[in-house]
Parts: structure tokens; C-alpha cells; sequence
């Protein structure tokens, strides 16, 4: 019995010798990545409250993720943190064999609660391979909360010296949309920005590019950007207000005001205002003011980019004069010259 036990263990010990002489068993290296995701709003100049797109309420942070895939498109590692502003940096170690990676740093801002994200403006799904990736819009109007930043890197791992750096730039354009004098017509119930045209999700390719696929329902006004409700006990004693909304990059897509009452609904009150070409890192203005300067019921409105070099940044396109169905809405008898840009939001 003692010279069978001997024996069997001598065949395991060869069995085992012989496993590990011909598997190959990867080593992890440890790699350091850093993410500063300042640039994510960087492009973005122009703001109503100096900050207000540099920081968010004590109870949102900045979700900052990075994702590494393998040459394969698989998912090897991932890291998350939770910044309180666009000027705080993530660092992170990635444990991940020799090979080649994508890296991807995905910036978005939620809420948090008791150590638990509550509220978030995207969703992502397919995260296990880098084709199936998707970050998705949740449905919800997020404002300026809703920028979202990416910023992809080819990287190779020799060695567990590699340090590497990520820089998210905004995947979208952002919106500035006022409403001025908005009690001017007592029986209107609500006043909306509608486009024509929308982006609802990010999808990425093997290399980590993202890539948009744009909806279009026959050019219909099917999407809503902001909207206001002036009867509203909140907007008593405010006489204008503003809002932001941030959009993936789209081409020729159109916009325009409408307005509601009891009786009418997405009445327009502009004719189609169209942008050509909505890159990321874009920033237009939309104004719509319901009582011109001479107070004699007339509607203009304005819009143009007011960041980068586009001479839109100093000079509004001219004022135009808009009549609609309802004789409330009458065009002004003189003409009306145009205004800078940086004229036009002091009236706030």
C-alpha cells in the first residue's frame, strides 16, 4: 500500500511538472494613467455666470472612466473616479499583460448618492468589447450637466514602467438658448427650441474612434432642445431666462422657437434656423426676444457661434423681424439693425 501511495505521487508530481513547463502564464504589469479632463469644456468660452460650466451642485461629480481593450476588442481592465470639478486629475493603475491596448477616457457628470451613482444623463452598454460599445442618451434635458467628454490612445505594454496620459475633448457642441422678456404675452403657456435633427448615442470602432448616427424624421420637428413654462410660479419675477444643451456633431440640422396657449400647440415663431456643420467643441447662441427695443410687439430673434474664430463670435447675424399667425405677433413698421452678440445676453 506505502509503494502505491509513493508511486502515485510521483505521477502527479510529473503530471504537474509538465503543466506548467508548457503553459504560459501572462504577468500583468502595473501602468499608471492619468486623466485631465479640463479640456472638456475648454472650447466652450462663453458663459452667462463666470464658473458655471467649470463646476456642478455638491451633490453631481464627474464620473471619469478608462477602459483598456485588447487587441482583440475585448475588455482587460477599467478604472473609475468621481472628480468634483474639470480641474481635478484621475490617476489610475491598470493591471494588464504585454500587448497592445485602447485605451478610452469617458467623462460625464452624475449624481451621487450614500457612495452610489442616482442619476445619470448616459447610459453605457456593450462594454465587454469595444465594438459593441455604446454610450446612449437617457432621455433626460441635462443642460450644461450633460456635456460628455471622450478621448481615445493606441498604447503598447512592455513593461511596468509605461505611464500614459488621457485628454477627453467634448464629443459635442453646446447650446446657449435665452428666452427674453418672457411675459410679454400672457396667454402663452410655453416656449420651446425644437430641432429637426438628433443624435441620441456614441458607438466606437476597433480603434476607439466614436462615430454618430444621426436621426431624421422626414425634417420634422420631432425633437425638443430646452423649454420654458412663464406662467410657472418660479418665473414671476424673472423677466428672462436662459438655458444650455449640449449635441453630438450633426449636419445640416435646423431649429426653431414655437410657443403654446390653450388653444394652439408648436406654433412656430421662426423660420428654420439652420446650422450646416455642428462640430464638437462648437458653441452657439439661440436668442429669442419677445418684445423689441421700441416695446411695439415685435418678436426677433438671433443665433450664430459665438466661440472659435468664426466672426459670429463679435457680430450677431442681423436682427430679423418674424410674424406669426397671431396677431399678437406683429412685425415691427421700422427696421431694426443688428447687435453684437455680447450686447444681445447683457439684457439678461
Amino acid at each position: 500500500m506505502r509503494k502505491y501511495i509513493s508511486m502515485m505521487a510521483i505521477a502527479i508530481a510529473a503530471v504537474f511538472a509538465t503543466s506548467c513547463s508548457n503553459d504560459e502564464v501572462e504577468i500583468s504589469q502595473g501602468i499608471a494613467v492619468k486623466v485631465d479632463p479640463s479640456n472638456v469644456i475648454a472650447p466652450f468660452t462663453y458663459e452667462i455666470v463666470a464658473g458655471e460650466l467649470e463646476s456642478f451642485g455638491t451633490s453631481y461629480k464627474l464620473r471619469t472612466r478608462v477602459l483598456a481593450y485588447n487587441d482583440q476588442g475585448l475588455l482587460a481592465a477599467e478604472a473609475t473616479d468621481y472628480l468634483t470639478n474639470y480641474a481635478s486629475i484621475m490617476n489610475s493603475i491598470l493591471y494588464l499583460p504585454e500587448g497592445n491596448y485602447t485605451l478610452l477616457a469617458i467623462t460625464d457628470v452624475v449624481e451621487r448618492k450614500n457612495e452610489a451613482t442616482s442619476f445619470e444623463f448616459w447610459t453605457m452598454t456593450g462594454e465587454d468589447n469595444i465594438n459593441t460599445l455604446k454610450l446612449s442618451d437617457a432621455g433626460y434635458i441635462g443642460g450644461k450637466n450633460k456635456i460628455l467628454g471622450v478621448a481615445s490612445k493606441n498604447v503598447s505594454v512592455s513593461s511596468g514602467s509605461e505611464a500614459f496620459t488621457l485628454n477627453p475633448q467634448a464629443a459635442g457642441a453646446l447650446i446657449l438658448i435665452e428666452y427674453l422678456n418672457i411675459h410679454q404675452f400672457s396667454n402663452v403657456t410655453e416656449y420651446k427650441l425644437q430641432a429637426n435633427r438628433t443624435c441620441d448615442f456614441l458607438a466606437f470602432n476597433s480603434n476607439g474612434q466614436y462615430v454618430t448616427t444621426p436621426e431624421n424624421k422626414n425634417n420634422q420637428y420631432s425633437w425638443r432642445l430646452t423649454y420654458i413654462n412663464p406662467q410657472e410660479s418660479s418665473f414671476a419675477s424673472i423677466n428672462s431666462t436662459y438655458r444650455y444643451s449640449f449635441s453630438f456633431p450633426m449636419n445640416n440640422v435646423s431649429y426653431r422657437y414655437v410657443y403654446s396657449t390653450s388653444s394652439v400647440t408648436d406654433e412656430a415663431i421662426t423660420p428654420d434656423l439652420t446650422i450646416y456643420s455642428l462640430k464638437a467643441g462648437d458653441e452657439y447662441v439661440f436668442i429669442l426676444d419677445l418684445c423689441d427695443e421700441d416695446y411695439n410687439n415685435g418678436v426677433t430673434y438671433y443665433y450664430g457661434k459665438i466661440n472659435g474664430t468664426s466672426s459670429a463670435r463679435q457680430n450677431a447675424p442681423a436682427k430679423k423681424n418674424v410674424s406669426t399667425p397671431s396677431p399678437q405677433y406683429s412685425v415691427p413698421s421700422s427696421p431694426v439693425k443688428s447687435m453684437r452678440v455680447l450686447d444681445l445676453l447683457e439684457k439678461l
